[in-house]
């Protein structure tokens, strides 16, 4: 089954609401304090500039979100285990955010409090590892100035697109680079 993934930030306000819509606990309720919301959340504009990095858009992103301890993966797969098998709560969606370190956690712990069906849909969802992305551009006046062709790229890596001369119309060379994170079920966070 393919899922369309939106391309969002999923900040604080919007996991509330997320929260909210599936009847799920907030991460205050399940015992997770409002780290939880920080934790979910995608960093900043102008986050820890890297001085080595290419070009002046790759400069501005981070290197993902902070480590997150063995303690607090278990703190998430229980509330996950409390919230709806195939929902979008509060910790799945950070679950999902922080997928490096669940999976790492899985690989090595097993799935702790999860039943098997929601412990194969958690690693289902943990073993997305691209998007699709299509990038055009239309000038003021509305004419198309680029439109490349859909490309897939791995999620948290550094990429650097050309677009070729059947691409472009009127424009120099091109190159559109930027990283795309997952942070949540049916969410995409990027910046170009």
């Amino acid at each position: 089954m393919t899922r369309k993934l939106a391309s969002t930030a999923l900040g604080a306000a919007a996991l509330a609401a997320l929260a909210a819509a599936a009847r799920a606990p907030s991460a205050e309720a399940l015992g997770l304090g409002r780290a939880a919301h920080a934790a979910v959340a995608p960093a900043g504009p102008h986050e820890r500039p890297d001085p080595n990095d290419c070009v002046g858009s790759c400069a501005t992103a981070s290197d993902g979100p902070a480590p997150l301890g063995a303690e607090r993966v278990r703190a998430l797969l229980a509330a996950f285990a409390r919230e709806e098998p195939r929902g979008a709560g509060p910790a799945g969606e950070a679950l999902l955010f922080h997928h490096a370190a669940v999976r790492a956690f899985l690989a090595q712990g097993g799935a702790g409090p999860l039943d098997a069906e929601r412990a194969a849909f958690l690693r289902r969802e943990l073993a997305r590892d691209h998007a699709w992305i299509e990038v055009r551009v239309v000038d003021a006046e509305g004419t198309e100035r680029l439109r490349m062709r859909p490309r897939r790229v791995p999620l948290d890596e550094k990429q650097h697109l050309h677009a070729g001369p059947d691409e472009r119309v009127r424009l120099p060379s091109l190159e559109v680079s930027g990283t795309v994170r997952r942070v949540g079920l049916d969410h995409l966070w990027t910046r170009i």
